[in-house]
């Protein structure tokens, strides 16, 4: 049996120990290359804006030691670049550098970065006074319909702030969505303005609005309505009147329509304060209260005489007489 030396045998170990630390340190100096997407901030000068906003995305290829692997993908990487006394509207061009992204402490470089030249579009901020409009989605329940000529809004416009190209040609600020599925009744809501990132409200966010509903306006033709003439008791006139009887179209509400007929209509002239002539009348009707004409109202052709009075011719005593003796 070989028998070692206890000297040797100690220095065997202690080679073997430094021979497996050197390795785990030269493998962890060792460098590798990754490629990560980063977003970059752009901050603009004061009075400036960018179009299409402040991020954008670049792709960064890192250099780092391989035991900052596990660290590096924890860290959120983010680039941001300050555009400095650029006071007018038009193409503004930069490329990011190294010293524009928050690197990790620990040998981690920057070997490239694509794009190498970015360009933006400044704008000039402005701030415009735009009218509220409500943005009406879905329909009411059936035969009923938006009364959007008396929709109220309260405030009726607001302060708005972004770029001068965007909001030069706008008019209007849309409000969030006001959703009308299936109503019935009228109604009041607040609801938030509709803004997108490109601009932001001054003034107040949320506006108040009345949504009005109503009954559509069905349609129903009911035909011979005889024409009536209202006179004056006292009155001694004969009266001509054409045409005698009408046909009408009416408009409103379909169950109140579908009861009506000639009979449950009253069409009639007014010649109480009128005396002898010829007149051009309109025709006036008793309707129910959410029923109407559906067309201009009808003219009737009046022609008003004086009655003639019945001749009775006398009879003499005489001839009474000799009739008698007969």
């Amino acid at each position: 049996m070989v028998k070692l030396d206890k000297n040797k045998f100690g220095l065997l170990i202690a080679s073997f120990i430094l021979s497996v630390s050197l390795f785990y340190y030269i493998s962890g100096e060792e460098s590798v290359e990754i490629e990560k997407r980063v977003f970059l901030r752009i901050i603009p000068s004061k009075g400036i804006t960018i179009l299409g906003g402040p991020r954008r995305e670049i792709k960064v290829t890192l250099s780092a030691p391989r035991n900052m692997l596990s660290s590096l993908s924890t860290h959120k990487l983010i680039a941001q670049h300050r555009i400095r006394e650029v006071k007018n509207a038009g193409e503004y061009s930069f490329g990011v550098r190294e010293s524009d992204i928050n690197l990790p402490h620990g040998g981690v470089k920057v070997v490239d970065i694509k794009p190498k030249v970015i360009t933006v579009s400044l704008d000039e901020v402005v701030t415009k006074k735009l009218l509220v409009k409500a943005h009406i989605v879905g329909e009411p329940a059936a035969s009923y319909t938006v009364d959007y000529d008396n929709i109220l809004k309260d405030p009726t416009a607001a302060l708005v702030k972004g770029p001068k190209s965007r909001l030069e040609k706008k008019k209007f600020i849309l409000t969030d969505s006001i959703d009308v599925v299936g109503r019935i009744r009228s109604f009041r809501i607040r609801v938030p303005l509709k803004y997108s990132s490109q601009y932001s409200v001054v003034s107040k966010e949320s506006i108040d609005v009345y949504i009005p509903l109503k009954q559509e306006g069905f349609q129903k033709v009911v035909e011979n309505i005889p024409v009536h003439v209202l006179y004056s008791a006292s009155s001694d006139f004969f009266v001509t009147i054409n045409p005698t009887v009408i046909t009408v179209p009416l408009k409103g509400p379909e169950k109140i329509l579908a009861k009506l007929g000639k009979d449950d209509l009253l069409a009639y002239i007014d010649i109480t304060s009128l005396s002898r002539g010829e007149y051009q009348l309109p025709l006036m009707m008793n309707l129910p209260p959410e029923v109407s004409l559906a067309q201009e109202v009808p003219i009737i052709n009046v022609n008003i005489e004086e009655k003639i009075k019945e001749l009775i011719p006398s009879i003499t005593p005489e001839l009474t007489t000799k009739e008698n003796q007969t």
